[in-house]
């Protein structure tokens, strides 16, 4: 269930990706460039987590989706979260907020690619 929900989460967090990848560019180079920036950007925060406030990590939904699925597994006991620093700790969002953050996003993203699609259709 884990995986099936992180696989949700993150298909709606690289949502705002697409959009960016579509409405300025459609070149592959462009594409792969601006993927690699955010997946290197969302996994530095993570390990940049003892040193930057909580809300930094609220912005990046890939690095919420990466806290949560950390705090899942310390609380299945598959990882020792009491091994992390506290910052890191605190960061873990809760389920709900992830249902919620995920959701808003991926609501906006299929609103913004929808009413975009129209645009190039008419």
């Amino acid at each position: 269930m884990i995986t099936l929900a992180n696989g949700l989460f993150i298909a709606a967090g690289t949502l705002p990706l697409i959009i960016l990848n579509v409405t300025f560019s459609r070149t592959y180079v462009f594409s792969i460039l601006m993927t690699v920036f955010y997946t290197v950007l969302s996994f530095l925060l993570v390990a940049l987590s003892p040193y930057l406030p909580k809300y930094i990590f609220m912005l990046v939904p890939i690095t919420n989706t990466t806290l949560w699925t950390a705090g899942m597994l310390g609380k299945m006991g598959k990882i020792n979260l009491e091994a992390y620093d506290a910052g890191l700790r605190a960061a873990i969002p809760s389920t709900l907020y992830i249902i919620i953050y995920t959701a808003l996003i991926g609501t906006a993203s299929i609103i913004i690619i929808v009413k975009l699609y129209e645009r190039w259709e008419s």
